[in-house]
């Protein structure tokens, strides 16, 4: 992945996360999705994915665990990131190949229920 996909897709992370929780500011954020013409529809899509995907995957219920301290569903994107190291850049690297097993899976979609995808 380049670095101009990595900040795009920091900036989507961190626009799911805004709408996701509605609190705080994020004026800088919003302003960086409109820079990046950012879609509205891909932000949302994200927030579907944190929180109506990801949570029913059995990749998911496995690999939340393994942290010290697990993430719950609710926490995502922003919890996942916090549990890995170095800056923004790298976090989002580390998690991308966290969340690589859920590519693998057919159609390239996280899959529901009985995944055998693993961190």
């Amino acid at each position: 992945m380049r670095a101009d996909e990595v900040r795009r897709f920091a900036v989507v992370l961190r626009g799911t996360q805004a709408v996701a929780t509605g609190r705080g500011d994020h004026r800088q954020t919003f302003e960086a999705i409109v820079h990046l013409g950012i879609a509205r529809e891909e932000i949302l899509s994200g927030v579907r994915w944190w929180r109506d995907e990801l949570a029913h995957t059995a990749f998911w219920r496995t690999a939340r665990s393994r942290f010290a301290r697990p993430v719950e569903a609710d926490e995502v994107p922003r919890g996942l990131l916090e549990r890995f190291g170095g800056g923004a850049v790298a976090q989002v690297v580390a998690m991308l190949r966290f969340l690589g097993p859920l590519t693998s899976t057919s159609g390239g979609h996280a899959q529901r229920g009985d995944s055998e995808a693993r961190p």
